[in-house]
């Protein structure tokens, strides 16, 4: 049973990686700086420090500068994607 628990757990892990490499390509695309903090910046911090204690996110939270809100969306569309802001927060997802 363990195996089974540690697909899901990989699984996961790479689906957020997966995300992390598209947001990747969407900044750089744009020459847009970001940082990614939160769930996943934890997550990577304690894999390092001690691998048994990491704990998945359900999402990916990044920072950027207000000023780039623009760019951001153009490069969004880029890749077939919409950006949207709702309660002071930005999201980007599928059109």
């Amino acid at each position: 049973m363990p195996d089974l628990v540690n697909a899901f757990f990989e699984v996961r892990l790479e689906q957020l990686f997966d995300l992390a490499g598209l947001a990747e390509q969407l900044f750089s695309s744009g020459g847009l700086e970001y940082r990614i903090v939160g769930g996943l910046a934890t997550y990577l911090y304690v894999e390092e420090r001690e691998p048994d204690a990491g704990r998945l996110t359900k999402d990916i939270d990044i920072v950027v500068r207000r000023a780039d809100l623009e760019k951001i969306a153009k490069a969004a569309a880029s890749f077939g994607l919409q950006a949207s802001s709702g309660r002071g927060r930005g999201h980007v997802g599928s059109a």
